[in-house]
């Protein structure tokens, strides 16, 4: 009996670090730790398409150390090839 309920709290353990594995890959720290940005405009909103900014914009970029400010210089609002609408 004590050997199935290893067994079981075993089973469980292995669960709930399956979980809290797949919990922590999706959160946003993680997701900068492997080299995204969160990448805002001048108003605060997440810039997610070159077309909603424009050359001299102020951006804020959030890593996942530390942030910064840059300037757009130019856009180019051709998708990359193979990437899909999103």
């Amino acid at each position: 009996a004590s050997s199935r309920r290893w067994r079981l709290s075993s089973s469980r353990d292995c669960m709930a670090r399956v979980a809290a594995a797949a919990v922590r890959s999706r959160s946003p720290l993680d997701i900068l730790a492997r080299g995204y940005a969160v990448v805002t405009g001048a108003g605060g909103a997440a810039v997610t398409d070159a077309a909603q900014v424009g050359a001299g914009d102020p951006l804020r970029v959030r890593l996942h150390r530390g942030r910064f400010r840059a300037t757009v210089t130019d856009t180019d609002t051709q998708p990359e090839p193979g990437a899909a609408d999103g």
